[in-house]
C-alpha cells in the first residue's frame, strides 16, 4: 500500500501491521492516528502524535502512528510493511476491548510462525 492511502485510512481506522525496522527486526503493531479511539484508554494523545508529524511525514517516507498496545507514538515507513490488515473504526471501549484481544491473538500467532528479523540471507 501507497504512503497516502496508508496515511488517509489510518487517520480513522486501526490496523494490525507487520513491519521491518531500520535494525531488521519485525515488529508487529497495532497502529492507528485516529486519536479518539486512542483517548478511550489513554488520553488524548494529539500532541504527541503531531510533534512526531513533524519529523515523520512523506518527504521522510515515515507515518507517525499511536501504538495502541502501548499506548506511545511510534513510526514506520509503509514500503517496509510485510503485512498490513485495516480493522475498521473503534468508538466504544467494548470494541476496542475486542480488538485489543484479537490483536494478541494475531501477534501471538503471527510471532510463533514467523521469524523476528530480516537477514541478509533472507533476501
Amino acid at each position: 500500500m501507497e504512503y497516502t492511502e496508508m496515511y488517509r485510512k489510518l487517520n480513522f481506522e486501526s490496523a494490525f501491521i507487520v513491519f521491518v525496522k531500520k535494525n531488521g527486526d519485525i515488529r508487529v503493531m497495532w497502529a492507528t492516528r485516529d486519536v479518539s479511539a486512542c483517548s478511550l484508554w489513554y488520553g488524548y494523545l494529539g500532541n504527541e502524535l503531531q510533534q512526531h508529524d513533524n519529523r515523520c511525514n512523506i518527504n521522510t517516507g515515515a507515518i507517525a502512528v499511536i501504538d495502541m498496545e502501548i499506548g506511545e507514538v511510534r513510526a514506520f515507513r509503509p514500503d517496509s510493511v510485510l503485512y498490513a490488515q485495516f480493522i475498521g473504526q473503534i468508538h466504544t471501549k467494548e470494541q476496542l476491548e475486542n480488538v485489543a484481544s484479537t490483536f494478541m491473538a494475531f501477534k501471538r500467532s503471527y510471532q510463533e510462525a514467523n521469524p523476528n528479523e530480516v537477514t541478509f540471507e533472507m533476501l
